[in-house]
């Protein structure tokens, strides 16, 4: 018999109790070390190489981005000088509008020479990450989503006929297996009759179901058991 430590964070108390046995206790895990039972192994940490992989290329993402973002326009002159503050001013002000503004060419008074190359043309400054980190990010979030059994054509922009498929796959592939997991859980902690059903969730399959169904019943299969195979009704 297990003794698990509980910690409750409330709103204005935090409540330990340290000696709660495991038939009191609701725990369903995704997998198990052999070496800690008593302890769940999620399946990102399982697939460590990948969680890591994926949250390195999120981070230097993350660093591309933190930068300086904005526009910089070029004037032969400091940005702060008194004589470009109604500049400055025209610009706040602009909103879409049209402004009339002295050349820059010619250096405003240095000739050519103190000009910038291109007239009025903002150079924009912020994040620019290389074609191959966001490659790779992408890569690394296919690998995480496979690592929970998440079919990644599911959040691609690719046809409906291939995010259907993937939904039915993370239906009947991870939600119901691990809705089972938690309900033979639940039962035997509260030793009661309890059930789990997602019938909502297969909506979007209905029409396959009813194709599976119509060729099991054709093929000669009893009503009653291709009803109860493609989900049509609960099994007993």
């Amino acid at each position: 018999m297990g003794i698990y430590r509980i910690n409750l964070a409330g709103p204005s108390q935090f409540t330990t109790r340290p000696h709660t046995p495991a038939a009191a206790v609701i725990h369903a895990t995704y997998s198990r070390d052999p070496v800690r039972p008593w302890r769940g192994v999620g399946p990102v940490e399982s697939a460590s190489l990948a969680g890591r992989l994926s949250a390195e290329t999120l981070a230097a993402l993350v660093d591309e981005s933190s930068g300086a973002r904005g526009q910089l326009l070029p004037v032969p002159t400091d940005g702060q000088d008194p004589t470009v503050e109604q500049l400055r001013a025209d610009i706040r002000k602009l909103k879409g509008q049209v402004a009339l503004v002295e050349t820059t060419q010619a250096g405003w008074g240095e000739g050519r020479t103190g000009a910038p190359q291109r007239d009025w043309q903002p150079n924009r400054i912020g994040a620019n990450p290389p074609a191959p980190l966001i490659d790779l990010h992408q890569t690394a979030s296919r690998e995480v989503l496979a690592a929970v059994g998440i079919n990644p054509a599911l959040f691609s922009a690719g046809d409906g006929t291939a995010a259907r498929e993937a939904w039915r796959q993370l239906l009947f592939g991870v939600v119901h297996p691990l809705g089972r997991i938690v309900q033979d859980e639940l039962q035997a902690k509260l030793e009661t009759e309890i059930t789990i059903s997602w019938e909502e969730l297969r909506a979007s399959d209905l029409s396959g179901r009813a194709r599976a169904f119509q060729s099991m019943v054709g093929g000669g299969m009893a009503v009653e058991r291709a009803a109860s195979l493609t989900g049509l009704i609960e099994p007993e």
